[in-house]
C-alpha cells in the first residue's frame, strides 16, 4: 500500500474463512469466528477493540454485502475504470446491504443506515466525488442494528481508501 494513493480494498467473509484483497487481487487470508456487534459498535476510521491507531487518511464508497464476494466480482469493483466506480454509472453487485458514498453526508443509500460523523470526520476530494476524512481523531458511527451481527453467515466489505500513514495494525 502506497501511502496517499487510492486503494481498493475488500473483505470477503464466507463461513469458513475471510480472504482480504487489495487493489483486486487477494493479499490475504485466515479463518474466522463469529462476528457480533452486539457488545461493540460498527464504524469507519477507528475501532473499539484490536489496538491499532485510528485512521489517518480519506475512506470512499463504503458498501456492504450479504455475502462473499468472489474473486472475478472483486476485481471489477476495484477497477479503477470509470464506471468501475461511478456507482451512478454502474450498477452494484447483487445483495448489496448498504452503501455509504460520503457526498457530504453519511447517508446509506440503500437500506438508511445513517452514519454519524465524530471527531475530526469530516468530507474533503474522493475516488469518486468527497470522500471521508479523518486524522486519527475521529469516526463514523453506523447504528446498532442486527444486520451487522453477521455471526458466521457470508458478507463483504468493499471500499476505496487513501492512507496519510502505513504501519502496523492501521485501522480502515
Amino acid at each position: 500500500v502506497t501511502t496517499g494513493q487510492w486503494h481498493h480494498v475488500a473483505l470477503a467473509a464466507s463461513s469458513s474463512g475471510v480472504i482480504l484483497y487489495v487493489d483486486g487481487e487477494a493479499a490475504g487470508a485466515s479463518g474466522r469466528s463469529a462476528i457480533s456487534t452486539a457488545s461493540n459498535p460498527l464504524r469507519f476510521g477507528m475501532t473499539t477493540n484490536f489496538g491499532g491507531a485510528a485512521l489517518n487518511g480519506r475512506v470512499d464508497e463504503v458498501t456492504f454485502f450479504n455475502r462473499a464476494l468472489d474473486p472475478s466480482e472483486v476485481a471489477s469493483i476495484s477497477d479503477d475504470s470509470v464506471t468501475a466506480i461511478c456507482r451512478p454509472c454502474a450498477p452494484l453487485p447483487t445483495d448489496a446491504l448498504a452503501w455509504w458514498q460520503a457526498e457530504d453526508d453519511a447517508t446509506d443509500e440503500i437500506s438508511g443506515f445513517d452514519g454519524t460523523l465524530d471527531g475530526d470526520a469530516s468530507f474533503v476530494a474522493g475516488k469518486v466525488g468527497n470522500a471521508l476524512s479523518f486524522s486519527g481523531a475521529g469516526h463514523v458511527a453506523l447504528p446498532k442494528t442486527a444486520a451487522w451481527d453477521f455471526g458466521t453467515s457470508s458478507f463483504s466489505i468493499v471500499a476505496w481508501f487513501a492512507s496519510s500513514s502505513v504501519g502496523y495494525r492501521n485501522i480502515i
